[in-house]
């Protein structure tokens, strides 16, 4: 038996130079024995951001499978941490919306990108899904009356129950 130069607990060699118990100790000693290497790489990434942002984005064009691993991956955290919903709660909110937009009732498969989740900012509660047409600009790029009527007619009644978390109330991130 031998006793590890780390945390000094007892273990048995496998190799004959073995002086750590177990791989996080031997990582532990290396950075005792080299406090300037957190600095020496803080210093690297920063001189080389551009050179690292290059090559992720490089990445991201050869590995198909990464690149939609990170979209689905975003996507997840995004509903869960600024809604509070699943992606099944989406996609059950999104077949109760026959797969539309709630005020133009333009199909989702119009748009390059996913409905926004619609949300009352004085209550926190989730009224629906909407195109980001509807969603942010609406009196510009709408000029049908009906639409505005259907506008009016979803504000009204459009509730789920669910509850934006407090701190994401305001449409932007309150640190706690």
């Amino acid at each position: 038996m031998e006793e590890c130069l780390n945390c000094g607990e007892n273990y048995i060699r496998n190799k004959h130079n073995q002086k750590w118990c177990s791989k996080k100790c031997a990582s532990a000693a290396w950075k005792l024995r080299h406090p300037e290497h957190k600095e020496t790489k803080r210093k690297w990434d920063i001189d080389n951001i551009e050179w690292k942002r290059q090559y992720e984005r490089e990445r991201l064009k050869i590995d198909t499978p990464l690149r939609d691993y990170r979209k689905k991956s975003h996507r997840q955290y995004s509903l869960r941490t600024y809604f509070d919903i699943s992606e099944d709660q989406y996609n059950e909110l999104l077949e109760k919306q026959q797969h539309s937009c709630a005020i133009c009732k333009r199909h989702h498969t119009e748009f390059n990108k996913y409905l926004a989740v619609d949300h009352s900012h004085q209550t926190g509660e989730i009224r629906g899904l909407l195109c980001t047409e509807c969603n942010k600009n609406l009196i510009r790029n709408h000029e049908d009356p009906s639409i505005f009527r259907t506008a009016a007619e979803y504000l009204e009644t459009s509730k789920t129950g669910w509850i934006v978390p407090e701190k994401y109330k305001k449409g932007k991130f309150i640190k706690t």
